[in-house]
């Protein structure tokens, strides 16, 4: 299941260990019918260009969000 949350909730997930980037996608559509499809629980963000350093074709940052914290 994908869902969509900001880029702040996310990055305050992350913090806690509760979401971790797993791939880069073109658009956050193509995310989403993908991500849509599989087990868990998926979201991301577009991630500004200017803050890309590498794979401008792929500004799309997907995570896997955890629905408990790592013991």
């Amino acid at each position: 299941m994908f869902i969509q949350l900001t880029e702040t909730e996310i990055k305050g997930l992350e913090v806690k260990n509760l979401a971790q980037p797993i791939s880069r996608w073109e658009t956050i559509e193509k995310a989403k019918a993908y991500y849509s499809n599989v087990e868990g629980i998926f979201s991301g963000y577009k991630i500004k260009l200017s803050d890309l350093k590498t794979a401008y074709s792929t500004p799309i940052l997907v995570f896997k969000l955890n629905k408990q914290p790592p013991i």
